[in-house]
């Protein structure tokens, strides 16, 4: 008997598929609209953001946490908190966005 940990490395794509849940292709596609909206935000540094770009990303991210929480068995409570932050900013950045336009 060996008390030696095994490990196993799989390709995400593999990993998912085995997985079978379909949350976690939610987290993903949150993750990737979170990640596109990060470098649209990074995009304002050089004067190039359309921040309702930014700000529809980040919104679409909080719809698919709250999708996720949302889906547990009523048995567990899933506060999406998450989501409510994510659209908490892109409130923030497309008010921001239309001040600045308005001027």
């Amino acid at each position: 008997m060996s008390l030696a940990p095994v490990l196993f490395v799989r390709p995400l794509p593999t990993y998912l598929g085995l997985s079978g849940s379909p949350l976690l292709w939610r987290w993903m596609l949150a993750s990737a609209c979170w990640l596109v909206a990060l470098g649209s935000a990074a995009l304002g540094r050089v004067g190039r953001e359309d921040a309702r770009v930014t700000a529809g990303l980040l919104s679409l991210a909080g719809a698919v946490n709250a999708s996720v929480a949302l889906s547990f068995r009523p048995s567990r409570l899933a506060v999406p908190v998450g989501s409510l932050v994510l659209w908490g900013v892109a409130a923030w950045r497309y008010r921001a966005w239309r001040y600045r336009t308005a001027r």
